[in-house]
């Protein structure tokens, strides 16, 4: 639609512009008017309008009016006169000829013409100063090298054709260089022109080596690519140029990074500018109903990208300068944190502890081991560096605090990453918006919400909570009830709440302010002319009117002091420590709060008591309960996902009237802090939500034999826990031979402990209940054994006997007791004790999968029925559940394991997937981004090598030499040259170079061949014979014969083959005596524009009337949407389009495809042809095909038909 690409057009150059002098892009009153600022040194700002009066003819034949304002000089007004005959012109392109054509309006008497950024080589002088005392820098690297170009502020502009010649040599050879290391490149924008210029460095997820329960923990999938994307807004600068700046603020300048995923390997041209732009929420939606498009393609931030591109931008390009004195990059990080307030520091007098190797773990990716920094002597590229560091950083991001980036201590495991034990750090981790979003989870997952609440308040108030969200600037009131003490609870135990003697709270209650308050108004009157003691926003605290409930309220108004308006208190009831009534007054806070004034009215005598102790200055004891004091002020977790539905978008903090600063504060840090992975499996709530009672999010999930126990798929412990786990149940099961490797126990721990086993995972560095069968982690085959670790303590004893529960007065759930299913290594022999207890002391052995928790409330949990898929278990090592033997699911192990028990053959997945694994499996040497069928061909342009893409340069410019068409004579047999690698025994066998030339229909050069055609099909063809050359035969699927194509480009014989043998196809196949099905592509005289045509030529399918499938009419052209102009897109390539023709061939819905029988195969045992298919009856019937299913046949599929010689139909 030319009304949406306009609106789009005039937003890219609106929030990503790089035209000089030209600022304050903004669209008009009217249907396609825009305005626009231009500003120089000779001039004050003009403003400039500019209209087009179709935009319905926009971007081809429209045409532009172009005013300035009144205020504008006559050299101005005179230039943009001249621009009256420019039309068909984009809006960027439109902004760069003004921008020009004004600046040649600034020539001098002399006739000198000004340029923008002639302050540039001023200012090289001043650098020179600067770089003496600079801190970054200074390490004793040389000056910078020589320039062939001049810098300007938007581009690069080469002063003669051989540094235009070096610099595109330069670039290929950094993103080439990338290439080969197995990682996507993509480019935006004027790259090989030294313009600004967007440059995507990409691998996908499945290529880190991370689990999938850590893919799960961090949100990612292993489908989709994490991308470094680098922005060059004065052109593509080099490593080595980088390195020469005198400072690290102007090599900065010259970059930016931003670190995301997406569903391709680069995102697109806006996407890119959005990524960089602040862009409004109004102006996001405005673009997404101008593109849909543009989706597809989107660059979304990952769980730490705002710490990633701080850490990148920051800090990269400082420590490759320390890279380049020969220290590992820890060596690097390490002398950067110790020095980066210092002055420069010279390699030769570096600390010896800086120079020590990198220490790695030996189950992380291969990906991680490359160091390009010292693989390579010279040359180096920045993207790919930076890549190498952006891994290390993500794989391993558990491993270093998200705010100073420094290592953290190496004996805490942890699936998601956080920050160290400086407060400063904790600050700005929770205030500047590092962490994770507490409003996406309480939205996502209310339940996990509740669970950790409740796991951190009973941990509070068992007075065991070592760790406290300190250095926030959180505020509490000055007095804090004491939490209640518990009697003995007998054998020797003393429950987990009484109070240590050396850990006493403040008994002294301070006195309060005194006032008159008005309950039914919710105002408050001072009497004795003091100073307004409260300020607007604060919150106070109302304890001398009711023995029952305690108020909080925020102050509202003290404009009409000594009147002040408060907002609705938020009442928490005083008693719900021993009180089972608690739940029913504290459902509704305002009504509990209202019944404590029944038939109170007007002012009446009280006191309140200010929110101003810092929380850092209490006890521990004392944080313990100002904890568990503001959790109780919360909403209920369903409350609070109902408002942020409702409002959405919004957050927690602008519920102002409800949530306490203080307590919201806690809730982030409690959410934030939690470094497990936990997924809620059962979707149920409480018996009050019945509308979703009886709902499971997901039945497969759901272990069977645990009725009435709320599930949670569970994992702990370090990205590659699940690898170091992997690794042991295959070397155990080798070694001792195991058909079963693993069994599955129960560990059961009291409700306090699981706050910081959540955190810190399970260890046995602490003795809870004494070790009499030795040292390790205690599990259980019988549930209830477990059960009595697990729920000791759950309720407290009042003086009525054991009755009231304590926990979160605002749960849902009412979380009585809690254990874990965890997955073990099958070798009990080998465990420290294995009667009456599993007593596993090597914990890489052990792996979480389940968290099961008991709730006192009334949770509809319906029974489910048995997994559909189930996981084997010995039968000698089957735990109980609580209506005997429980079944597990096959989905509770891993994903890499669970398809290996299956049994799944290792399928590329470019060609098929499983539902378990529908993409790739962990090895497959598919995972090559470099080789991947998505690259784009304005990428594979820029990456061709100097050999066969000449760069040349001559009077007219730059082109391209086409001589590299000898690479398709019949002397090239590179591409029969495949890798050797084990071809499996179930795909059929195939033998190259075997097709007779004179058997095919051959057709000599069309007369509708054009230019752009004949480029685009010669970097195809040479593509996909490199791909050929470099890939062994089997995992390819498809050969072209290079020898068969003549002078011919527009029409390619491919052969099909390497079918798995359990087709249909490839039975009939081998008894006709064929190993393959010979095709033929034409290609029309506008392609890329218009999809090839494809067809059959050999051998005849049986029809589709007749029984047969395969997507191939009965004419042998191929009846797929991809080959018509309602489904092709010319970002489509050769390879795909192979690929998902052969996908359709081997297809078996609706039906297989088979070979037609004419009294008997065609050609059985003369290896005979099986029958061929003519030209005209495969254009017919694609023709009718089209027709029948509404698709549009290309426009240039006519000349295909005439140059045949075929008429029309």
């Amino acid at each position: 639609m030319p009304r949406k690409q306009y609106l789009r057009d005039l937003e890219e150059v609106r929030i990503g512009h790089a035209i000089p002098d030209i600022t304050d892009i903004a669209p008009g009153d009217e249907s396609g008017q825009f305005s626009f600022l231009y500003s120089s040194p000779t001039f004050p700002p003009v403003s400039i309008s500019v209209l087009i009066p179709d935009v319905s003819d926009y971007p081809a034949t429209h045409s532009f009016m172009v005013f300035a304002g009144e205020n504008a000089p006559p050299e101005i007004a005179t230039s943009l006169e001249e621009l009256r005959h420019i039309n068909g012109k984009s809006i960027s392109q439109l902004l760069e000829i003004v921008s020009r054509s004004l600046a040649l309006a600034h020539a001098d008497q002399d006739g000198d013409t000004y340029m923008p950024d002639s302050q540039v080589e001023e200012d090289s002088e001043e650098d020179d100063f600067e770089s003496d005392n600079e801190d970054d820098w200074g390490m004793g690297i040389g000056p910078a090298p020589a320039h062939n170009f001049t810098s300007t502020r938007d581009s690069t502009i080469f002063s003669e054709p051989r540094a235009l010649s070096e610099h595109r040599s330069r670039v290929k050879l950094d993103l080439q260089t990338a290439k080969d290391t197995g990682f996507k490149v993509g480019v935006h924008g004027r790259i090989m022109e030294g313009g600004p210029c967007f440059v995507s460095i990409s691998c996908r997820v499945a290529k880190l080596g991370v689990s999938h329960e850590a893919m799960q923990a961090w949100q990612l999938d292993r489908k989709d690519y994490l991308i470094l994307l680098i922005h060059y807004p004065h052109g593509y600068t080099s490593l080595n140029d980088l390195m020469g700046y005198g400072t690290t603020y102007h090599a900065r300048e010259r970059l930016e990074m931003r670190v995301g995923k997406s569903s391709t390997y680069k995102p697109s041209h806006f996407n890119a500018l959005r990524a960089f732009s602040n862009v409004t929420s109004e102006g996001s939606r405005r673009l997404a109903e101008a593109d849909d498009e543009e989706k597809s393609n989107s660059f979304e931030n990952i769980f730490i990208s705002k710490p990633l591109n701080q850490l990148l931008n920051e800090r990269l390009l400082a420590i490759l300068r320390y890279r380049f004195q020969g220290i590992g990059w820890e060596g690097a990080e390490a002398f950067y944190d110790d020095h980066q307030a210092a002055n420069a520091i010279r390699a030769d007098v570096m600390d010896a502890k800086y120079l020590g190797e990198d220490t790695m773990k030996s189950d992380l990716s291969e990906l991680l081991y490359h160091d390009h920094i010292l693989e390579k002597d010279k040359d180096h590229s920045l993207p790919l560096a930076g890549m190498q560091f952006l891994l290390r950083h993500v794989v391993r991001c558990t491993e270093f605090c998200l705010v100073c980036h420094c290592k953290l201590q190496e004996d805490l495991e942890a699936i998601k990453p956080y920050v160290c034990d400086k407060p400063l750090c904790l600050y700005q981790y929770m205030s500047l918006g590092f962490g994770p979003s507490i409003e996406h989870e309480i939205i996502a997952q209310p339940h996990v919400v509740d669970l950790l609440v409740s796991f951190c308040y009973t941990r509070a108030l068992s007075l065991q909570l070592q760790d406290f969200p300190l250095g926030l600037s959180l505020s509490v009131p000055s007095c804090l009830p004491a939490l209640p003490s518990e009697p003995d609870l007998g054998y020797g135990l003393r429950g987990p709440f009484a109070r240590r003697e050396s850990e006493t709270g403040s008994s002294k209650v301070p006195e309060g302010i005194p006032m008159r308050f008005d309950r039914n108004k919710l105002e408050m009157i001072f009497d004795n002319g003091m100073t307004c003691p409260v300020r607007k926003g604060e919150w106070i605290i109302i304890d001398s009117l009711s023995k029952d409930v305690t108020l909080h309220l925020r102050v509202d108004e003290t404009a009409f002091y000594p009147v002040v308006k408060l907002s609705e208190p938020v009442s928490v009831p005083k008693s719900e420590y021993d009180n089972n009534d608690a739940e029913t007054k504290n459902s509704n806070p305002t009504l509990a709060a209202a019944t404590t004034s029944a038939g109170t009215s007007g002012f009446v005598p009280a006191s309140f008591i200010k929110y101003d102790r810092n929380f850092d200055e209490l006890s521990n004891v004392e944080r313990c309960s100002a904890i568990c004091r503001m959790l109780d002020t919360l909403p209920r977790t369903s409350e609070m996902r109902e408002y942020l539905t409702r409002n959405n978008p919004a957050e927690l903090k602008d519920w102002v009237t409800r949530i306490l600063p203080t307590a919201l504060g806690i809730l982030r840090w409690i959410i934030a802090s939690n470094r497990a992975c936990i997924v809620q499996v059962d979707a149920a709530t409480t018996a009050a939500d019945e509308e979703s009672a009886s709902v499971i999010r997901n039945m497969e999930d759901r272990v069977h034999g645990m009725g009435g126990w709320m599930q949670f798929r569970f994992a702990m412990g370090a990205p590659d826990k699940e690898k170091r786990f992997r690794n042991a149940v295959k070397s155990t099961a080798d070694r001792l031979e195991l058909r079963y490797p693993t069994l599955f126990a129960w560990h059961g721990s009291p409700l306090q402990n699981w706050h910081s086993i959540i955190r810190e995972g399970l260890h046995f560095k602490q003795a809870s209940h004494g070790r009499a069968f030795g040292d390790g982690c205690y599990h259980s085959m019988d549930i209830n054994t477990s059960m009595n670790y697990s729920g000791m303590y759950s309720y407290a004893y009042t003086s009525g006997g054991l009755s009231a529960f304590r926990g979160w007065s605002q749960s849902e759930l009412k979380i009585t007791s809690a254990l874990s299913m965890n997955e073990i290594v099958n070798a009990p022999k080998e465990f420290v004790s294995r009667s009456p207890h599993l007593v596993v002391a090597q914990l890489d052995w052990i792996q979480t999968r389940y968290l099961f928790v008991k709730c006192k409330a009334h949770v509809a949990i319906p029974d489910v029925s048995l997994p559909s898929q189930e996981h084997q278990q010995d039968p000698h090592m089957t735990p109980s559940g609580t209506t005997g033997k429980i079944v597990i699911p096959a989905t509770a192990v891993s994903l890499s394991r669970r398809t290996a028990t299956q049994g799944t053959a290792n399928v590329k997945g470019k060609a098929k997937g499983t539902s378990v694994d529908p993409i790739l499996m962990d090895g497959s040497s598919d995972d090559d981004d470099a080789a991947s069928v998505a690259t784009l061909s304005e990428d594979r342009s820029i990456l061709e090598d100097d050999d066969t893409n000449t760069i040349c340069i001559d009077n007219d410019g730059i082109y391209e030499d086409d001589n590299d068409i000898v690479l398709l004579g019949a002397s090239n047999t590179k591409e029969n040259q495949s890798p050797s690698r084990p071809k499996p025994p179930d795909v059929m066998d195939f033998t190259p170079g075997r097709l007779d030339k004179q058997t095919l229909p051959l057709l000599a050069e069309p007369s509708y061949a054009t230019p752009a055609a004949t480029k685009r099909l010669q970097t195809d063809l040479r593509i996909l014979l490199k791909l050929q050359s470099r890939t062994p035969l089997h995992e390819l699927g498809w050969h072209i014969d290079s020898a068969l194509l003549d002078d011919n480009l527009y029409q390619w014989i491919v052969q099909l083959h390497s079918l798995p043998t359990a087709l249909p196809l490839a039975s009939d196949l081998a008894r006709a005596g064929l190993d393959s099905v010979v095709c033929e592509l034409r290609f029309p005289p506008s392609y890329p524009l218009a999809p090839p045509f494809v067809r059959v030529i050999r051998p005849r399918f049986l029809p589709f009337l007749h029984g047969g499938g395969g997507h191939v009419t009965a004419g042998g052209a191929m009846c797929m949407e991809l080959l018509t102009n309602s489904g092709w897109s010319p970002a489509n390539t050769i390879e795909s389009v192979l690929l998902q023709v052969r996908l359709a061939m081997m297809s078996t819905e609706p039906r297989p495809a088979r070979l037609e029988r004419r009294g008997g195969y065609a050609g059985v045992g003369g290896g005979g042809d099986g029958g061929i298919y003519g030209e005209g009856e495969a254009m017919d019937a694609y023709v009718r095909a089209c027709k029948v299913h509404g698709w549009e046949v290309p426009e240039g599929f006519k000349e295909m038909r005439r140059a045949a010689g075929w008429m029309e139909m």
